[in-house]
């Protein structure tokens, strides 16, 4: 894990907190309101060399597309590993939570880090937040960047349930100095409108002599997805040219799996990154892709790409 600890102009949306304490409000009453639901569940791009990622939700925030605000405190805190939950696995952490029916521009997290960890090599080290002043860089780096958030917006329906998927990019998220036992975590967040999600995922037959060693697919490698057909293929940057989604490579025995899961329809460059593991945020270097293809994701259903 080579990760320089930065202020980064990532697009993030989570409010953090280092405490439990919050009051679950809202900005009106919702009497005589027609009301919908949402559920709301977690998933993650993975990080090299880490065992568990564990986080602890303690509520989140509703804005509504009419600046209509609503808090929420859970009645106990999840505390979810979300490096167990690649792929096309997710956890829920809020069901069916009733909310007044219209639009929604977006949600944020709220995240007690007093709890929240990294555990690399069976040693659990904390996490931090990467930044001072949240307000001031939610709205400078967020509110006000030319670059788009990608929190899509979403519609409560009237007696209906919308269920929303939230994909914490941990390879672009958690940050090692190299000077403490403490990770920075600034988080690189995308959400999903569940049901209008696809997944890609393949195997790769490693023949001895197509990605030049073993190593390369068994060790450091992950495969990397652009948005877009014959997309340049590039190392994390915090710019927007950054891999969409990424997946780890899972060893099956004689061939290696992938899956890249909870992608909006859409078309996207695939290609296999054989050096993954040196991929420092926010830093220029030269990554070694293999195999680039073109994958349309056009119905929320699952596409087979296997590299062979």
């Amino acid at each position: 894990m080579k990760r320089k600890s930065t202020l980064k102009a990532i697009p993030i949306l989570a409010t953090l907190i280092t405490a439990i304490g919050l009051t679950a409000c809202q900005d009106s009453d919702t009497d005589n309101v027609p009301m919908g639901s949402v559920t709301i569940a977690v998933t993650d791009s993975p990080i090299d060399d880490a065992t568990a990622v564990w986080i602890q939700f303690v509520g989140l925030t509703f804005y509504g597309a009419d600046g209509y605000k609503t808090e929420v405190t859970f009645d106990e805190p999840k505390l979810v590993d979300l490096l167990s939950l690649q792929g096309s696995l997710s956890e829920e952490i809020l069901t069916e939570y009733a909310l007044p029916a219209g639009g929604y521009s977006y949600a944020t997290f709220d995240i007690d880090f007093n709890t929240s960890s990294i555990v690399i090599e069976g040693t659990s080290y904390p996490l931090q937040p990467d930044f001072g002043d949240w307000n001031t860089f939610f709205k400078q780096l967020v509110l006000e960047s030319d670059a788009k958030p990608p929190i899509v917006p979403f519609t409560v329906e009237e007696n209906l349930t919308t269920h929303l998927t939230f994909d914490f990019d941990l390879r672009k998220s958690i940050f090692d100095d190299g000077s403490s036992n403490i990770y920075s975590f600034s988080p690189a967040i995308r959400s999903v409108v569940t049901n209008e999600s696809g997944s890609i995922s393949g195997n790769i037959i490693y023949d001895g002599t197509h990605f030049g060693t073993t190593l390369c697919v068994a060790q450091n490698a992950a495969v990397y997805a652009f948005s877009g057909r014959n997309q340049s293929t590039q190392d994390i940057r915090g710019t927007s040219g950054d891999p969409f989604s990424t997946s780890n490579i899972i060893n099956k025995g004689s061939d290696y799996t992938y899956e890249l899961g909870f992608l909006p329809t859409g078309d996207y460059t695939v290609a296999i990154a054989c050096n993954a593991s040196d991929d420092t945020v926010n830093k220029t270097e030269k990554l070694e892709f293999e195999d680039k293809k073109n994958i349309t994701v056009d119905q929320p259903k699952s596409f087979s790409a296997d590299f062979l």
